[in-house]
């Protein structure tokens, strides 16, 4: 069996992704020494490395999601508990993916685009003195 660090960290990134049998087989090439094999090690360590940082990515995604979602139920919760003797307005991005389907959270309108919170011509200052 000879031993090569790229295919062997080929090995590794294949189990970290929970890719036991593609781990085992690529084990397998590298004790039979396939040359063909040999040439393709560079392109898919970097492939391997790019799933690794995506699913980081996806990862890190769901948690934020996750922790607003947390915040919508303390929220929810606390506008149903207080039984129609509290309203609560949030503002976020956050969509119907993250805090739908939870109880006492309801979207009463969505300002996106030209439809705002705020209408524009509430941002120029008004006239303090009218132009003579």
């Amino acid at each position: 069996m000879r031993h090569d660090p790229a295919s062997a960290a080929v090995v590794v990134m294949l189990r970290a992704l929970k890719m036991y049998g593609m781990a085992q087989a690529v084990s397998d090439l590298v004790e039979q020494g396939a040359p063909a094999f040999d040439a393709t090690v560079p392109i898919l360590s970097q492939l391997l490395k790019a799933e690794l940082a995506e699913r980081e990515v996806r990862s890190i995604a769901y948690q934020i999601k996750a922790a607003i979602r947390a915040v919508f139920e303390a929220l929810g919760a606390e506008v149903t508990r207080a039984a129609g003797r509290l309203q609560v307005i949030v503002l976020d991005h956050a969509g119907p993916d993250v805090w739908g389907e939870i109880l006492g959270v309801t979207r009463i309108q969505d300002w996106r685009g030209d439809d705002k919170l705020v209408p524009v011509d509430w941002l120029s200052p008004p006239a303090i003195y009218p132009a003579s």
